[in-house]
């Protein structure tokens, strides 16, 4: 099986696609990566595993129910080709499942492919930057793992074109992330502008009806505030929204007047 340039080009113009179209949810780049990986390996099957940076959410997508099965399954094993590709940052290539070393080293796991007819397994960590042969990075954050039935060898050359595959989708991915990011940053600081408005209008309001400095009027809202357990942000916007002039304004709690 040869690939064309512009068979490749599709492949990664559909990784780009899925990650522009649905930029804050990974699966749809999931499910392109492991049909392509699986297209271009020559590989009965394949499932993509990520877990986004600081979660403990683990993405699956596989090329059949089967598969996803499988990939559902075992996501909280800590075994399989998955995980150690993720865990160890390289590439396992050409596992025989059905050794019993095999079954050792992943007891849960290899008897569950070996159900579905899957005897040989590829794994590569879904890492950002690195070499065809050893991806080892610290932001190892899933793994590509492609599947072969027993008499399917594999073809090496092929092989080689997943590497570049895996390390786009892991960029794709990593950017969605930093969007994300970004986005939560930008909520945390219209929130504290918000509050900053709000406060400073409540200091006004309470500094024109009982004539106070500005620095007097913040005085009583954090006083207030501070004896009741609220934030100051809260009594500002009780003030502003609601016309509330609560125990602010007596007199232990009151800082010097103009």
């Amino acid at each position: 099986m040869l690939l064309r340039t512009t068979e490749m080009a599709n492949v990664y113009a559909q990784l780009v696609e899925q990650s522009s179209r649905t930029p804050h949810d990974p699966r749809p780049v999931l499910a392109a990566l492991a049909q392509s990986g699986r297209w271009i390996g020559n590989a009965c099957g394949a499932i993509a595993y990520y877990t986004p940076p600081a979660t403990e959410a683990v993405y699956a997508a596989a090329t059949s129910h089967e598969l996803q099965c499988l990939a559902i399954d075992t996501a909280a094993w800590n075994e399989g080709p998955a995980f150690e590709a993720r865990s160890t940052g390289r590439i396992l290539l050409d596992v025989d499942i059905t050794t019993q070393p095999l079954h050792v080293r992943w007891p849960r796991w290899a008897p569950r492919a070996l159900q579905l007819s899957m005897d040989r397994v590829t794994a590569l960590p879904l890492t950002v930057g690195a070499d065809s042969s050893c991806l080892q990075n610290d932001l190892s954050e899933g793994a590509l793992v492609l599947f072969n039935a027993a008499g399917r060898p594999w073809d090496r050359e092929l092989l080689t074109h997943v590497p570049g595959l895996v390390r786009t989708a892991a960029h794709l991915l990593s950017l969605q992330a930093q969007v994300a990011e970004q986005r939560v940053l930008a909520g945390q600081l219209q929130h504290a502008l918000d509050s900053r408005v709000v406060i400073e209008q409540a200091k006004g309001i309470l500094a024109a009806r009982h004539d106070l400095t500005l620095g007097a009027a913040f005085g009583r809202l954090r006083t207030y505030a501070r004896s009741h357990g609220l934030k100051v942000a809260e009594v500002a916007r009780r003030i502003t929204e609601e016309g509330a002039d609560p125990t602010l304004l007596s007199k232990e709690s009151t800082p010097a007047t103009k």
